[in-house]
């Protein structure tokens, strides 16, 4: 168990509300060196939230990198 007081919110193309994007953000794919298999493998890490501190800061995740150009871009959609 590991006590966060901060949350991300990743705005992406089907993110329309703020609780999607927590959503979203609670499941990412972790990349890790796996010694049983002997190379790098990619697990997914589900996070779950238990119970709401008083204060909970939320980071609205506004930029991407684009790898075919290169270039960090701004997400301008409204959540």
């Amino acid at each position: 168990t590991t006590k966060h007081r901060l949350l991300r919110c990743h705005i992406g193309n089907k993110t329309s509300h703020l609780f999607e994007g927590l959503k979203e953000s609670l499941e990412e794919d972790v990349e890790r060196n796996s010694e049983v298999l002997g190379r790098d493998a990619t697990f997914k890490q589900i996070s779950k939230i238990e119970k709401l501190p008083g204060y909970l800061a939320v980071q609205m995740v506004r930029f991407r990198w684009k790898a075919a150009e290169s270039v960090k871009a701004k997400i301008l959609k409204s959540i």
